[in-house]
């Protein structure tokens, strides 16, 4: 006997008859057969309605649909039972139709799919859709003629094809979010032949399938604002413009793009107004992209392209490019006040790229333009303001490219994956390259397997160059001496999928590795030169000096023209200023612009000699007037005469001559950078109040706020603080290595240590801490006591020891606290604590 059980559901279906509206207190609703709303008729859809399609089929409006959901009480149109329908059509309506506050699931294309190839689609429509989520369907939305607004909805497209494509008709498009996927042709907006057009205020996400861009304009759109919009990392470009079409693009913030904005075909015009180009190999790309078909022309003005690894506007000979007042931290910008310098986000490795209130970017746009709101000249950029919501992946990277030898000499250049995670990563079938418009040159074997906190290293000469024979590669490459960009890529089945890591990197020394160094104070990384090469194993410290930035006054009480920097070669052999093979000197860069003495007579290269020091100033006369003479041949002292280094904070690089580019023009190599601010966690007292940024321990790595304090300025000379002489004295101790209490620690020990000479103690002494096969060495550094420098050393025979990296950690009333990490590679290890005088 069958037994039958009410399913508590609304039958309809065919075509209408009258206005009707679909009530909550009859829903569910389930759609039979096709639902057609003729021409003069509405359907109303009441708020918490649930309408389920049956498989193949569509609701088809000639009339007027007005679905009326609310924040509380959505629409939800769903497949019946998990089943895929076809969609909803607006099909050349008589009347606007409009869709709030639901959810459309499970729809793939109407009931002709030539016209209605969506989940919602339209023609010749005027249609309104308000809070939708679109993100479960085959295709989310098409129109061509008649309008559309779309506004605060989500949209995901899991095929190719576009979330939104308008053609020919009028479209808004206000405050969505567009959700990528790794489909090839995939765009988040499309729109073609859209007069007057508006996006504004959208977030654009992931977009990682080949030929994938944010949005795309062509078909003669005209008088097009796009504006406001966040866009990140689309594998193709932020912006498309082509096909004659006319744009103004304004405050817009594009992030990890190929091509920022890529301008093609004769007609095409776009307007680039104060927006903001976040590591996109290329920030504007103008150029004829067909045959015949012309190129475009872009209008630059007001805007920053940062960390691009091309020129950051390029433009080819069928194009027309024009810029002003806009700034570039890479290469220069061709046009009239552009200006190479660092933007100041706060914190682009969090995607935080507001600008600091030190930029110089701020008040320094177009005088012409329109002021800000504030009344003041126009800002450069995007005038972004972060909020964490605004990028809601994670931003930290799983496997990176930890390590490379580039500039190798006669050996093969390699690179170095790293597992920075707990759990073991496949990246069999993932793609390393030196092009990112090329990500496929090097497909990793299928099942390499990284374990956690695991390494594997590639080879140029065995995986991924010119002589191997490695089946996986795919077109050969090799590392650049002067520097360039490294790709790694995640892929299934060649295809590219979501996750990528890229590495910009700078000229190198022969055979002198790059890598990852981990700063815990500020949880931070810094891709730098290595002390030592460790392939598939993990990296050193980074190598410091041999000459290193030990002293800056970048703004002294009373006379900013006595600013200085003080050198302090920390090596033990002398280091001469000047590459006699390359006839070139050494020079600082960023923050001062500086050439040290070349060999053409009378000039005389400087030399300094372990534990000597140098000195720079912008005014001779004003710095001795301030700190008085130096002695010349114990302290060298220049004068650099033009420029002053940035009161609110910027970057100072001493650089050595290194190898040649392409173009036979000499690159140089970081030999020591720090990126100073006048903020916390910097020292703020330096900026104007008397004291100098001075390096706590000068043989440690310089480019981190926790090796550094304040103090009263010593040009030439140890930062101002203890000294062991008058300790010494004052505790009747004796001479260095005298251990008046027998305690087994010697007296610079206990002067490092901060203990008594005369009463036996263990405090303050080195402690340890064990978990698995990890330790951990930590020890405390008095920050008063400048005139030693403090070495941790390892043996496991205790005759031969070897000096480790221990890093700062913390920093905190006077005392600074460092740690080194272990891991078990002996059945024993000691380690010990040493110390010697300046």
């Amino acid at each position: 006997e069958a037994i039958f059980v009410p399913s508590n559901e609304t039958l309809i279906g065919g075509t209408l008859a009258e206005d009707t509206t679909l009530s909550a207190s009859a829903s569910p609703y389930v759609i039979i057969d096709d639902l057609i709303v003729p021409s003069g008729m509405t359907l109303t859809v009441s708020a918490g309605v649930e309408i389920r399609m049956n498989p193949e089929r569509n609701i088809r409006v000639m009339g007027s649909l007005q679905v009326n959901g609310t924040a509380a009480q959505k629409v939800n149109i769903v497949g019946r039972n998990g089943a895929l329908w076809g969609g909803i059509s607006f099909e050349n309506p008589s009347a606007p139709s409009a869709m709030a506050h639901a959810k459309v699931s499970g729809a793939t294309r109407g009931a002709d799919p030539t016209k209605y190839p969506s989940a919602i689609s339209g023609l010749n429509a005027n249609l309104t859709l308000d809070f939708m989520d679109i993100t479960e369907n085959e295709g989310p939305v098409f129109t061509r003629g008649g309008s559309i607004t779309l506004r605060d909805s989500v949209l995901y497209n899991p095929h190719t094809g576009d979330c939104i494509n308008v053609k020919q008709g009028q479209a808004v498009t206000q405050r969505c979010t567009f959700l990528g996927n790794n489909a090839p042709d995939t765009d988040a907006i499309d729109y073609d032949g859209v007069p007057n057009g508006l996006i504004e205020d959208c977030k654009i996400y992931r977009f990682q399938g080949s030929n994938s861009d944010g949005i795309d304009v062509g078909e003669g759109c005209t008088n097009l604002l796009v504006q406001r919009n966040l866009i990140y990392y689309n594998s193709d470009k932020g912006f498309s413009v082509g096909q004659a079409s006319t744009v103004t693009l304004r405050k817009n913030l594009i992030v990890g793009c190929a091509l920022g904005v890529g301008i093609k075909d004769a007609g095409s015009v776009a307007t680039i107004d104060q927006n903001t180009f976040a590591d996109c190999d290329t920030g504007v790309a103008v150029y004829e992209k067909n045959f015949g078909d012309g190129g475009g022309e872009a209008i630059i003005t007001n805007t920053i392209i940062s960390k691009s690894s091309t020129p950051p506007v390029t433009v080819d000979s069928f194009s027309i490019a024009s810029a002003s007042y806009s700034l570039s931290d890479t290469l220069p910008i061709a046009g009239t006040s552009n200006v190479v310098a660092d933007p100041q986000f706060v914190d682009a490795t969090l995607l935080n790229f507001q600008l600091r209130s030190t930029s110089p970017a701020i008040n320094s746009g177009d005088p012409a333009h329109a002021l800000d709101l504030d009344g003041s000249i126009v800002d450069r950029g995007a005038q972004y303001l972060y909020t964490p919501s605004n990028y809601p992946y994670t931003i930290g990277e799983t496997v990176v490219i930890n390590e490379i030898l580039a500039n190798s000499g006669t050996a093969s250049d390699w690179i170095e994956l790293h597992n920075r995670t707990n759990q073991p990563m496949n990246v069999g079938g993932w793609f390393l390259s030196d092009d990112g418009s090329n990500l496929s040159k090097y497909r990793i074997p299928l099942g390499t397997i990284i374990p956690p906190g695991g390494f594997v290293t590639f080879l140029e000469n065995l995986n991924f160059g010119a002589a191997s024979i490695d089946p996986n590669k795919i077109t050969p490459f090799a590392l650049s001496d002067v520097g360039e960009t490294i790709y790694l890529s995640s892929a299934i089945d060649d295809e590219l999928t979501d996750y990528q890591s890229k590495e910009d990197f700078g000229p190198s020394s022969e055979g002198e590795t790059l890598g990852y160094y981990y700063k815990p104070s500020s949880d931070s990384y810094n891709f730098v030169a290595m002390k030592e090469a460790t392939p598939s194993s993990m990296n050193t410290g980074p190598r410091i000096g041999p000459i290193v930035i030990s002293e800056i006054m970048y703004n002294p009480a009373g006379n900013g023209d006595a600013e200085y920097i003080e050198l302090l070669n920390v090596s033990n052999a002398p280091v001469t200023f000047f590459d006699a093979i390359k006839g070139r000197a050494w020079r600082i860069s960023d923050g001062i612009d500086f050439e040290f003495p070349s060999d053409i007579s009378p000039s005389v290269p400087l030399t300094l000699n372990p534990g000597q020091r140098a000195v720079l100033t912008k005014n001779l006369v004003r710095f001795t007037t301030s700190f008085g003479a130096i002695s010349a041949p114990a302290t060298p002292v220049f004068e650099w005469g033009t420029g002053s280094l940035n009161n609110g904070g910027e970057t100072l690089q001493l650089d050595k001559p290194g190898g040649v580019d392409g173009l036979n023009v000499l690159q140089y190599v970081r030999v020591d950078r720090v990126n100073f601010d006048d903020a916390s966690p910097w020292p703020t007292s330096p900026d104007g109040s008397g004291p100098s940024l001075n390096k706590i321990s000068e043989n440690d790595y310089g480019n981190d706020s926790i090796n550094w304090q304040a103090l009263a300025g010593t040009p030439g000379g140890i930062a101002s603080g203890s000294r062991f002489a008058s300790w010494a004295v004052t505790n009747n101790a004796g001479a260095a290595n005298d251990d008046p209490d027998g305690d087994g620690i010697n007296n610079l020990m206990e002067y490092a240590m901060g203990s008594d000479p005369n009463a036996p103690s263990t405090l303050n002494l080195p402690t340890m801490g064990l978990n698995g096969d990890a330790c951990s060495i930590s020890y405390p550094v008095n920050t008063a006591v400048n005139d030693v420098n403090y070495y941790l050393e390892t043996s496991i025979d205790l005759s031969n020891w070897m000096r480790v990296d221990a890093v700062p950690t913390q920093l905190s009333s006077g005392i600074q606290t460092r740690i080194y990490q272990d891991y078990k590679t002996d059945s024993h290890k000691f380690y010990r604590l040493s110390v010697e005088q300046k």
